[in-house]
């Protein structure tokens, strides 16, 4: 035969049951006034960049200049339809999206004078290893960088003469990394 488990059922009074109120309320109120303090910074969600939409003259020449500075970007998606040709590549959290020019009169302007996107900085491993790719490809390589004690710096022009930063991080220390005055 088998054991039945025994309940024993508890009955408040009035003043027990208003103390178990009182101090439920109160532990409730001490985490809801706590929470913010307990969330460390690596769980709170920091905005980002997620992407850059670019019109380009050839998507299979920007898709080959990205690709020979970041071997790591992939085609997250592409398509076309009767205005244009369009791709999206990059990593999981992050991309360029292109697309094909439809009128190809070209625009003149300064860069950094006039309105417009100057240039698109973008984080790598090894900058050295980015321009060797992007030398051997045969792209322009603008100005490189070295004097940051903390970052190195490089920048090269894609086919459209659409100009591209790579930077190379040599330390985790965020105030060193963004210290202008060097």
């Amino acid at each position: 035969m088998q054991k039945r488990a025994h309940c024993r059922r508890v009955f408040l009074c009035s003043p027990q049951l208003n103390k178990l109120k009182t101090l439920l309320n109160y532990n409730l109120t001490y985490y809801i006034n706590i929470l913010p303090y307990l969330i460390t910074k690596e769980h709170v969600m920091t905005s980002y960049v997620e992407h850059a939409n670019i019109t380009v003259s050839s998507l299979h020449r920007a898709i080959a200049f990205l690709q020979a500075a970041m071997p790591d970007f992939s085609i997250r998606g592409e398509g076309s339809n009767e205005e244009r040709a369009w791709c999206h590549i990059g990593t999981d959290t992050t991309y360029i999206a292109l697309q094909e020019v439809v009128i190809d009169k070209p625009v003149e302007r300064l860069p950094y004078y006039q309105l417009g996107v100057n240039h698109i900085g973008l984080v790598v491993e090894d900058v050295t290893r980015v321009a060797e790719n992007l030398k051997a490809a045969g792209y322009e390589e603008t100005i490189f960088d070295e004097s940051h004690p903390s970052r190195k710096r490089v920048y090269f022009r894609d086919g459209d003469s659409l100009e591209w930063e790579f930077i190379e991080y040599l330390t985790e220390d965020m105030n060193s990394r963004n210290d202008y005055a060097l």
